[in-house]
């Protein structure tokens, strides 16, 4: 089980799958082995086989947390949204100061569109130290969502507020480019040039950020800057 678990951290799934049908085979109670072999279908995108191991880990040992987490990512892929976070509770309840659960269950809200729910599970999961960059990437997702709803609803307050901190923990040219707009939105153009400024820093030729600073420009009446931004616009 040793190997494969070797195995699989380089990439050789086919081989660490091997190597843990092995294990299982001599000792078919080996449920790290088990645990392992349900990760590595899963890699495969294997899902029902994996679903079925990690199912099998757990009924051998109810308090292994990982099995928990894994079993609910894999039901996220199988689009099993709402059994996904029932599993990532039950991992909360066997370990509340991990933030894998809590990271797995905000997914499983933001898939169903439950943007509220999905950024509480990732506050909890970034104050439990969660610093995977995927992590960080969809609860920005989750803040932003949510930014469009408010400003669907012309409540640009809130959605600035929620595209902030989207920004703060996932910062991209286009969450900056939104920023601007919503600013644009509350009649903030001096925010809003510095948002889109900042957007361009990241990405000088993003082009919905240089249309928007060149129709600024030109109400402003800078006619050489809105040419400069909309030639960079093309």
């Amino acid at each position: 089980s040793n190997r494969g678990a070797s195995l699989l951290n380089i990439g050789r799934v086919k081989d660490a799958i091997k190597c843990f049908r092995k294990a299982l085979d001599q000792n078919p109670q080996h449920l790290e082995a088990l645990h392992n072999l349900g990760v590595a279908y899963a890699a495969q995108k294997q899902y029902e086989k994996a679903l079925e191991c990690f199912d099998r880990t757990i009924a051998g040992d109810p308090d292994l947390y990982a099995a928990y987490c894994g079993k609910s990512e894999v039901l996220s892929a199988l689009q099993r949204y709402d059994q996904a976070i029932q599993v990532s509770r039950d991992a909360t309840r066997l370990d509340g100061n991990e933030p894998t659960a809590y990271a797995d269950m905000g997914f499983a809200y933001l898939k169903l569109g439950r943007f509220e729910d999905s950024i509480k599970a990732y506050d909890r999961a970034a104050s439990l130290q969660d610093r995977s960059n995927e992590t960080a990437r969809l609860h920005a997702l989750a803040l932003s969502e949510l930014a469009v709803l408010c400003e669907k609803k012309r409540d640009y307050h809130k959605a600035i507020q929620f595209n902030s901190k989207s920004i703060q923990r996932y910062e991209t040219p286009m969450a900056l480019h939104n920023l601007g707009v919503l600013y644009v939105g509350e009649g903030q153009p001096v925010k809003a040039k510095s948002s889109f400024s900042k957007a361009l820093k990241l990405d000088p030729r993003y082009f919905p950020t240089n249309a928007a600073l060149g129709v600024l420009s030109a109400q402003e009446g800078n006619l050489a800057s809105a040419m400069r931004f909309l030639s960079q616009a093309h």
